[in-house]
């Protein structure tokens, strides 16, 4: 690493996101980074200490006031990026996005390692963001059962062996994909002054507040970069098309040759607003998407792709442990596969979110100047800045690439249109 220590930042959809960026960096004779993992792990007969001899270390979920525990761990990552020889690995959205979207970055184990930058301790730090894109999710029922209510089931060796029966279902492709790194020194320049710090000891240093704001402004930058190199995979497209389809009909099923049409549009649409998807073959990477999420959606003699029915074990469920609205066994069973379908759906809409507010906005107004729609656009931004870390208020350079993607789309599909006729 020299002295730039190298920061992995990976997407966190699934408990497999441990393993993969360790195999990964085996595989390609790279440095296993010392892995940041909840001290769930830690209390797992066998897990805790295996982990550890792979890397990994352990953090509370949470610090609260123990003030002691914050200075050594503080102290602890300071150790590691200072003197350290290994990369760091650490999910900067804290937890697995139950939703399948970005969740909004936590930042407080990424103030720790900026701070031995801000302090000078370091000359730079490399920042590399990294998507993992699914095919099928390992825990996609129980991300569905957490979203319902249901309590996550505590992490222990024994359930660890009991899901291992999981593994022998067909879980498709996984795509790992590497952002550019993003360099301290470079994404600061200009606007910090680090020479500040050295008025007093590092024990006794804490961040202005230029620096927390830096902060945040560079968590959110990689978390949008893990979103510009994900993989959107054919059924998410799928998902999409068959979620709107329910929407609009209140229709479950829908005719596989609709459902060819609607995917390819979408497909196409996506791509020409920059997403990289899986899509190369129409018929044929859907019948293998359908076939990899045979238990959630299935084809029928007809040639209709519906949703399959599931059935709800609540009585092995405690009532009383039910977050929110305890929900009736008959309401539970009718929207859980629905649940699961809009985990698929939720990965593609960062991509969708800015230019769906452009049409929003020239829909309404017909006729707009370009002031009053980067007006409007930046409403939209600040109103879903907490749904979709892309909506970066006042970034008028993004509604102008978007509005004009939007204008040439229409441009186009008029052409399509006359053409027809």
């Amino acid at each position: 690493m020299g002295n730039k220590p190298i920061i992995f930042l990976p997407t966190h959809r699934s408990y497999a996101d441990f393993i993969l960026m360790s195999y990964l960096c085996f595989t390609y004779n790279i440095e296993i980074p010392a892995i940041a993992a909840g001290m769930d792990f830690y209390s797992m007969w066998a897990m805790g200490s295996m982990l550890r001899d792979t890397g990994a270390f352990f953090m509370r979920r949470s610090f609260n006031n123990d003030h002691l525990y914050w200075d050594t761990f503080r102290q602890y990552i300071h150790q590691l990026m200072a003197e350290g020889d290994l990369p760091l690995e650490f999910f900067i959205e804290g937890t697995r996005s139950r939703s399948g979207k970005s969740l909004i970055p936590k930042i407080g184990l990424l103030s720790m390692v900026l701070k031995t930058f801000y302090t000078a301790v370091v000359p730079d730090i490399l920042f590399v963001p990294i998507n993992i894109s699914y095919d099928r999710v390992l825990e996609e029922k129980l991300f569905a059962y957490e979203l319902l209510g249901v309590p996550k089931p505590k992490e222990s060796t024994s359930g660890f062996f009991k899901s291992l029966s999981i593994i022998k279902e067909y879980y498709g492709n996984i795509y790992i994909d590497f952002g550019e790194p993003i360099s301290a020194r470079n994404f600061f320049s200009g606007y910090l002054n680090r020479s500040f710090h050295n008025l007093k000891p590092i024990h006794m240093q804490e961040f202005t507040e230029q620096e927390k704001y830096l902060t945040s402004k560079l968590s959110n930058e990689i978390v949008v970069s893990q979103q510009n190199c994900a993989v959107i995979t054919t059924f998410n497209v799928i998902a999409l098309a068959l979620i709107n389809n329910c929407y609009i009909t209140g229709c479950k099923e829908m005719k596989l040759e609709d459902l060819a049409q609607e995917v390819a549009w979408i497909n196409e649409n996506l791509r020409y607003f920059g997403t990289v998807t899986e899509l190369n073959n129409l018929i044929v990477d859907i019948q293998n998407a359908l076939n990899v999420h045979k238990s959630l959606v299935t084809v029928t003699n007809e040639k209709m792709v519906k949703l399959v029915d599931h059935c709800v074990a609540l009585k092995s469920i405690d009532s009383s442990q039910l977050k929110g609205h305890a929900l009736s066994q008959e309401t539970m069973n009718s929207v859980l596969p629905f649940i699961m379908l809009q985990i698929y759906v939720n990965p593609t809409l960062h991509r969708l979110c800015n230019p769906s507010m452009i049409t929003i906005i020239i829909q309404r107004y017909k006729v707009i100047e370009k002031g009053e729609l980067f007006s409007q656009y930046n409403f939209l931004q600040s109103l879903f800045s907490h749904e979709f870390i892309s909506c970066s208020t006042g970034n008028n350079l993004v509604c102008n690439h978007y509005s004009k993607r939007f204008l040439l789309m229409e441009c186009r599909r008029s052409l399509k249109n006359y053409y027809k006729t």
